[in-house]
């Protein structure tokens, strides 16, 4: 557990242009925004079902449902594109940025 909290903490400390998110990244976090925004309302009103139904909607129908399938493809296809010996290096350092934000995606929602 500790060397993946190591290796999550590295994934996190990349510079921003070391990454790049894609559109699907970038609506996972802003879902993930408008859901800590969601439970902080919901906690101040006591509302603990809403809580419970926020989590729950986020967790099982947008992050495993829906993210973690865009994850497994868009992961595959950087690999692809950095096995291929045709790639040119600009192809690579894009795939490498990709992989990095798919990934540091999948930590910060867990996060």
């Amino acid at each position: 557990m500790a060397r993946a909290a190591t290796i999550g903490e590295r994934l996190l400390a990349f510079a921003p242009d070391a990454v790049h998110l894609s559109t699907v990244d970038n609506a996972l976090i802003s879902n993930l925004q408008r859901l800590e925004a969601a439970v902080n309302r919901a906690f101040t009103e006591f509302r603990l079902d809403t809580v419970a139904a926020e989590i729950y909607q986020f967790v099982w129908i947008e992050y495993c449902d829906w993210y973690l399938e865009f994850a497994k493809v868009q992961l595959a296809q950087n690999r692809v594109v950095l096995e291929n010996p045709a790639s040119t290096p600009a192809e690579c350092e894009h795939a490498t940025r990709a992989a990095r934000g798919t990934r540091r995606t999948l930590l910060r929602a867990c996060a």
